[in-house]
């Protein structure tokens, strides 16, 4: 039968647990000292973790972890004051306007930032008909890059031949 002991750093038993497992936890020797942070000691407890959101009135958080590119993400106050322009810019259009939306200013906001929503935004009367320009789909502009790309080969290739003319012949 195994016994769980909960240990402390520094409480001497170090040699005891080296020899009984055989892992090395002699602090005083090269591969015995340990790689982990002691600075990240208190941020790490679980205890003061729980304790942090148990003060704070939060739920544990859950489920899997991800990264976030916040780096455009303004403070708090100018995330809440660009919200708040933005569902009053939604309330000063017209109810058929936004009942266009159903009503919802996220919708909106969704609408607003797809360019492929402009005939919607024009009919809403949100962008007026004479400030729209016909959006290039990204196939078109890749095509006409390439098409420059290749045109100017072409123009290298022909200077360079016309080089090679002009040049005398090696004797």
């Amino acid at each position: 039968m195994s016994v769980d002991i909960v240990r402390s750093s520094g409480d001497g038993l170090q040699k005891a647990f080296s020899d009984a497992s055989g892992l090395v936890c002699d602090p005083d020797t090269e591969e015995g000292r340990s790689l982990t942070r002691q600075s990240e000691l208190e941020s790490t407890d679980i205890n003061r973790i729980v304790a942090r959101y148990e003060r704070a009135g939060l739920p544990l958080p859950s489920g899997e972890s991800r990264f976030l590119d916040v780096s455009e993400v303004p403070d708090f106050r100018a995330a809440v004051e660009q919200v708040a322009r933005a569902k009053m810019y939604f309330d000063s259009l017209p109810a058929m306007s936004r009942a266009m939306f159903d009503n919802d200013p996220a919708l909106f906001l969704d609408k607003v930032s797809d360019p492929t929503q402009l005939g919607l935004l024009v009919e809403a009367g949100v962008i007026p008909k004479g400030e729209v320009k016909a959006i290039e789909r990204p196939e078109a502009i890749v095509a006409r890059q390439e098409a420059t790309v290749k045109e100017e080969q072409r123009r290298a290739r022909k200077v360079a031949r016309e080089l090679d003319r002009e040049d005398p012949p090696p004797q």
